[in-house]
């Protein structure tokens, strides 16, 4: 080979080198930051603002890993009403979703709504694993104070995940999801085709993995234009349910639609009827 031949292949070498270093920094970076994409939470405390929750009062729950959740704990009207155990997204905090806790309960159900660790003033920083624990924290304080049998697991958006884990594992009466997906990590793969999102995740959050083991009803709404989950993803978990979901398609591009579209009377519908 000649001289010139020769630089040629120790340049083009060196560009590949640089190349390979470059995509791999990508990768650690966004490996290090993945779960400030995934979790954007409001820290500020929710406890002082349970009054925008009328009838509801601040509670401390504990994890069984020693963190402590703030929740708003609002009882039923009498012995035969249901409770909602409500598990929220990825952003903001509970004050922001007062007016769905008022709704759902004002036809006398209760309603016990976490809030995960690091959001609202909650201990802990957030992944996979402390929220799934904060789930189970959640369904152990409810169903120390009702039959199991009355609880309603409802989750939106992020929080679909832990509870159709919970509906896997633990006794409920209904599951109720709002926007689910099929897997987060599923996601991240059609976000970021680039990369090799499957080696880098670090909460895969497979709900698909999870849904054949439920056994409860299943009530479930997604939007036509969602720009955060789409609707084939959606589609994709309800296939992997044993039992056919109801499942409401609502028209438009939102993400997590008001409760009257379809949530809320057909939750209320099968409660009448159980």
């Amino acid at each position: 080979m000649t001289r010139a031949g020769t630089l040629l292949k120790a340049s083009l070498a060196g560009v590949l080198g640089l190349c390979l270093l470059g995509y791999l920094g990508i990768c650690a970076y966004m490996y290090a930051i993945q779960r400030s994409m995934l979790f954007v939470p409001d820290v500020r405390d929710v406890s002082a603002e349970v009054e925008r929750f009328a009838g509801a009062e601040a509670v401390i729950l504990t994890t069984s890993d020693g963190e402590r959740l703030n929740a708003w704990w609002k009882p039923p009207r009498s012995g035969d009403d249901v409770v909602y155990l409500y598990l929220h997204g990825n952003g903001a905090n509970l004050s922001r979703r007062a007016g769905r806790f008022q709704r759902l309960t004002e036809d006398g159900s209760g309603l016990l709504a976490v809030s995960w660790r690091g959001y609202g003033g909650s201990t802990g920083s957030p992944s996979e694993a402390g929220l799934r624990i904060d789930g189970l924290a959640g369904h152990d304080w409810v169903s120390a104070r009702i039959d199991p049998a009355r609880i309603v697991l409802f989750g939106e958006s992020l929080g679909t995940g832990v509870a159709i884990g919970l509906a896997a594992e633990r006794k409920a009466a209904l599951l109720v999801l709002d926007s689910p997906y099929a897997s987060i990590v599923d996601l991240g793969v059609m976000r970021f085709p680039f990369l090799p999102v499957a080696l880098l995740s670090r909460d895969p959050f497979r709900s698909i993995d999870l849904a054949p083991r439920v056994t409860i009803p299943v009530i479930a709404q997604h939007c036509t234009q969602d720009w955060v989950i789409p609707l084939s993803e959606s589609r994709r978990l309800m296939r992997a349910f044993p039992k056919e979901p109801d499942f409401s398609v609502i028209d438009g591009r939102c993400h997590v639609p008001d409760l009257a579209r379809a949530l809320l009377p057909k939750t209320r519908s099968w409660i009448a009827a159980r």
